[in-house]
């Protein structure tokens, strides 16, 4: 007598009962899969991204019962390695009704908002770089639409996305900043505001009441929860809140992502499947990216790496520029781009870890040189950027034999300024030094990126300390004194207010 059989009849009704609901639930979980992935369109622009063996192999039907073996017999999976994800909001009214212009009336698309965004290997750490538009670039060669293939020229950055489409834009990222791009998502306004109303709106907070309707956005000063229609107004206005310049609208962005995250990877999402279900249906909608990211084992494992995420990990910056003569475009600030490209090149948190120790003299009470004795080129640049960041009055660049250990020397009486520099370099040994008539930072053969340090002051100036405006569930909202410089660091555990 065959096993089944021989089993009690109830108890072989209750293993019934439990195979047709365990079937329709793999069932479910298929249909799931292959709804959220006929939601995407794919762009095949393989020839402008980076290879990467991040994705998992695809599994063949040999290899179904692989799954059952314990944890202690399944071979170790390779290390995962950094990506670069190219985020491009794309401006088309296709679609999107009449708000912020009709399709009619603006043809074609931009790249509204570019966001690289950079997932560490340990995905402990997601630094989102925001690159303005306005920002003054040497397009590279692009194919159009119609085949033809352009001259490199120089342009605004968005003009890369008009001509010639993610792939333009890629190419135009990969030159401006030397990153491999390895993933591509495309997201519109209709996905854009999909997404909001699936995570049951996104909290945003205002110093004052603003009131467009141009942009359809009335919300009373202080801490509001907005659907999608509002959240797109509230990233897109420009007359109504802050200068009115891209920079300003850039920062306000930012806010509303950190804002976006905190709801995204919160507990109440995480434990309801069922509103999973549904923020990833609106979140693939309209949505356009690369055929290796689409495909569900890539996107399921590496929303699986980055699931227990803490918003203290994730960092918004934007990528460091200075204005034009003509007050309108902008154009790389090199050395503070040098330092933040490689900074992620080396795969290091983004902003610099703080020192070990506190100091006593400021930053901006120290004046240093650089001198680099690395024997690799750009490195006094690089040093002279992270410390120039912190408020260091940088008054010197030059180079000198090779040495190993990078040195801190002083004249006597400036020791605690001396200090201070040291406190920059993670491991810079301090010595004095009686012919010098100023602190110099001597940088050895082993300096890495990941040795550059924030300076952490003994005591902060408690008029520098944001003061509370509100608060709502665990974020606290806060109205900064002067707000971010620009090109400033925010995380996604903090907030601040939009003016």
């Amino acid at each position: 007598m065959s096993t089944w059989l021989s089993v009690h009849p109830r108890r072989r009704m209750l293993l019934a009962v439990v195979g047709v609901l365990t079937f329709s639930l793999v069932a479910a979980g298929v249909l799931v899969a292959v709804k959220l992935r006929t939601n995407i369109t794919v762009l095949d622009v393989d020839d402008a991204l980076a290879q990467t063996d991040e994705a998992p192999a695809q599994p063949s039907v040999t290899n179904s019962t692989a799954s059952t073996a314990s944890d202690e017999d399944a071979e170790p999976q390779e290390a995962a390695q950094p990506l670069n994800v190219l985020v491009m909001g794309s401006d088309t009214r296709q679609g999107q009704g009449a708000g912020f212009g009709s399709a009619d009336l603006i043809e074609g698309a931009r790249s509204d908002t570019t966001l690289l965004v950079h997932l560490s290997a340990d995905r402990e750490n997601v630094t989102v770089v925001s690159i303005p538009r306005d920002l003054m670039v040497t397009l590279p060669a692009c194919t159009m639409a119609d085949g033809t293939t352009t001259y490199p020229y120089d342009d605004r950055f968005n003009a890369a996305f008009y001509i010639g489409g993610p792939e333009c834009t890629i190419r135009t990222v990969t030159e401006l900043t030397g990153l491999p791009i390895h993933h591509f998502v495309v997201v519109d306004f209709t996905a854009f505001e999909r997404t909001i109303d699936a995570l049951g709106g996104v909290e945003v907070c205002l110093t004052r009441p603003v009131d467009d309707p141009l942009a359809g956005l009335d919300l009373p000063a202080g801490v509001s929860r907005v659907d999608g229609a509002q959240g797109l107004a509230f990233v897109r206005a420009r007359t109504s809140l802050g200068d009115g310049s891209d920079l300003a609208r850039i920062e306000r962005q930012q806010e509303f992502l950190a804002s976006l995250v905190r709801e995204a990877t919160s507990s109440e999402l995480l434990r309801d499947p069922l509103r999973m279900i549904r923020s990833l249906d609106a979140a693939t909608q309209s949505l356009t990216m690369d055929a290796d990211l689409a495909w569900l084992p890539t996107s399921a494992g590496l929303a699986r790496s980055l699931a227990g995420i803490d918003p203290a990990g994730v960092s918004f910056v934007t990528y460091p520029n200075v204005y034009n003569d003509d007050f309108l475009t902008v154009r790389p600030d090199t050395s503070a781009a040098l330092l933040l490209t490689e900074v992620l090149a080396n795969d290091v948190a983004w902003p610099l870890r703080g020192s070990s120790e506190r100091v006593d003299v400021p930053p901006d009470e120290v004046a240093v040189t650089v001198v680099n004795a690395t024997g690799r080129q750009d490195q006094a640049s690089l040093a002279a950027a992270a410390l120039s960041q912190q408020g260091f009055s940088v008054v010197g660049l030059s180079t000198a034999p090779k040495q190993r250990r990078t040195e801190v020397r002083f004249p006597p009486g400036d020791e605690q300024e001396a200090q201070t520099v040291a406190a920059a370099v993670n491991g810079a040994r301090l010595v004095p030094d009686d012919a010098a008539d100023r602190v110099s930072l001597v940088l050895g053969s082993r300096l890495s990126v990941s040795d550059l340090r924030t300076v952490r002051v003994a005591k902060p100036d408690p008029a520098t300390t944001p003061g509370s405006l509100g608060s709502s569930g665990d974020v606290d909202w806060t109205v900064p004194d002067d707000g971010l410089e620009q090109g400033g660091t925010s995380t996604a555990d903090k907030a601040t207010c939009a003016s």
